[in-house]
C-alpha cells in the first residue's frame, strides 16, 4: 500500500482535519487513519466488489475535491474582504489623527 503523504507547509493538520472530518461523515474507509488497513479489511473481497468499492470512493473524493475548493475560494473573498475593511478602516483612523496633529500644528503658529 502506498505511504500516506507527510504534512508540508504550515497548515498545522487544518487541511487533514477538514478531509479527516469529510471523510467521517462521508466514507470512513478514506480517513487517513483508515488507509493503512484497506488492504486487510477487504482481503476477501471478488474483483467485482472491488471495483465497485473503489467506483464510489472515487466519487467521494471528487465531491471532497469540489467543496473544498469552494471552502477555498470562499475563504479568500473573505480574507479580501476584512483585509479591504481593515486597510479602510486604518486610513480613515490616519487621516483623523493626522488632521488633528495639523490642527494643533496650526493653533500653536497662531499663538505666536
Amino acid at each position: 500500500m502506498p505511504q500516506i503523504p507527510q504534512k508540508t507547509g504550515t497548515s498545522d493538520g487544518m487541511v487533514e482535519d477538514l478531509y479527516n472530518l469529510f471523510m467521517f461523515q462521508n466514507e470512513p474507509d478514506l480517513m487517513l487513519t483508515s488507509l493503512p488497513m484497506l488492504d486487510e479489511w477487504y482481503k476477501d473481497e471478488s474483483a467485482a466488489q472491488r471495483k465497485k468499492r473503489w467506483q464510489g470512493y472515487e466519487k467521494v473524493i471528487a465531491l471532497f475535491d469540489e467543496r473544498f475548493h469552494n471552502f477555498v475560494d470562499l475563504a479568500k473573498e473573505n480574507l479580501l474582504l476584512y483585509k479591504n475593511y481593515v486597510l479602510g478602516t486604518a486610513k480613515k483612523e490616519s487621516a483623523a489623527s493626522e488632521k488633528s496633529q495639523l490642527e494643533t500644528m496650526e493653533h500653536s503658529f497662531e499663538d505666536q
